[in-house]
């Protein structure tokens, strides 16, 4: 397996009977399987890092990684954790048909427009 989905969200929650709730997801998806990390936790450590397996896994070049907002979840993690996401599929080669067929804008007229 080399193609594999990331992305990275911070979620807040807001509970009146608890202390509010920081959440950040790491989620790494290979077809309908998700992995889902809480990186909270981590971003209290002095010096701020990945366990080694984990960062070891971003870092291989030879996987490579996909998502809509791909760019800014890799920066995260390089900015907060000194990790640098390897792999990043920026030519959209695991979406071919979106290429030929006018990119997003394309995609989006294809399935949106009234035609």
């Amino acid at each position: 397996a080399r193609d594999f989905g990331l992305f990275v969200r911070r979620v807040q929650t807001e509970n009146r009977a608890f202390f509010p709730v920081r959440v950040v997801l790491l989620g790494i998806s290979r077809g309908s399987r998700v992995l889902l990390f809480d990186l909270a936790p981590f971003l209290r450590e002095v010096p701020r890092a990945l366990p080694s397996e984990l960062a070891s896994f971003l870092e291989d070049e030879r996987r490579t990684f996909y998502n809509m907002d791909l760019k800014r979840g890799a920066a995260r993690i390089a900015f907060e954790f000194d990790t640098v996401v390897r792999g990043v599929d920026f030519n959209v080669r695991a979406w071919p048909e979106l290429r030929t067929s006018g990119g997003l804008y394309g995609m989006f007229n294809r399935f949106v427009s009234p035609s």
